[in-house]
């Protein structure tokens, strides 16, 4: 993962259509970012010449240790065993509507709705 894939990936996951999101890549990338960032800044705090690059390398790794909790739910909503009676208890338990035909739908919505809680 580089800092480009993930600010470009996590925009989307996050803004563009829920129905979009490719959960095997999402969950992937996001453990994947999550192991060479630890690596990452663990070099670069061995170097007195990269502060610059340590504190960029710091930041994305913040960014995706906080979306690491978002995964559990893209992993689950985005199953293609999901079904109607799923769709169903996500709904009584958010409050609102919510299927996967929905369009202009995003996970920070579904967020906002209270999905971690």
């Amino acid at each position: 993962v580089t800092t480009y894939h993930w600010l470009r990936d996590s925009k989307a996951w996050m803004h563009e259509d829920f129905g979009n999101i490719d959960a095997k890549y999402c969950e992937a990338s996001v453990m994947a970012g999550t192991k060479t960032l630890f690596k990452t800044v663990k070099a670069f705090e061995k170097r007195d010449d990269c502060k610059k690059v340590l504190d960029i390398a710091k930041q994305i790794k913040d960014e995706v240790d906080a979306f690491v909790p978002n995964v559990p739910i893209v992993m689950g909503l985005r199953n293609p065993g999901m079904r109607e009676r799923h769709w169903q208890q996500v709904t009584e338990l958010v409050g609102q509507e919510v299927n996967p035909d929905m369009t202009e739908f995003n996970l920070k919505q579904f967020l906002d709705l209270g999905m971690l809680q």
